[in-house]
């Protein structure tokens, strides 16, 4: 277990380095939302989704690349590759957990109308469904 957290703790450190993709990650969702929000509300979500989506999935490309380097490296140091990898995703889902919590509020706080439960669910699974989907293709 402690191997999986250095890991993840190893790609959390390489993605907050780079303020600029950050920003980028926390923007672009929120420019979907705000471009869908005066049609229909259910559209801005959906384009929230797909905004969260995309985030999540960016990390995990810039993650990836960042790890080639270190990979070598921890390999000779006794880590295995289910270790690197788990440890990856577990530091790829708890920054996309960051990154969609405020949208999260965001719509909690815009729309009171909608079913907030299902809202979570649906982001829950767009963290959970990108950064694997990053690496299948």
């Amino acid at each position: 277990m402690n191997r999986l957290v250095t890991v993840a703790e190893m790609t959390l450190r390489e993605l907050l380095r780079r303020r600029g993709v950050l920003a980028l990650m926390l923007l672009l969702p929120l420019s979907f939302y705000l471009l869908r929000r005066d049609a229909y509300v259910g559209q801005s979500v959906r384009s929230l989704m797909l905004g969260i989506g995309w985030s999540v999935s960016t990390a995990a490309l810039f993650a990836t690349s960042a790890a080639r380097e270190l990979e070598p490296r921890l390999r000779l140091a006794g880590y295995r590759p289910h270790h690197l990898y788990l440890g990856r995703m577990l530091g790829l889902w708890a920054a996309g957990l960051a990154i969609a919590l405020p949208f999260f509020l965001i719509v909690a706080f815009d729309a009171p109308q909608l079913r907030h439960g299902g809202v979570a669910v649906a982001m829950l699974c767009c963290v959970a469904i990108a950064p694997p989907r990053c690496w299948a293709s």
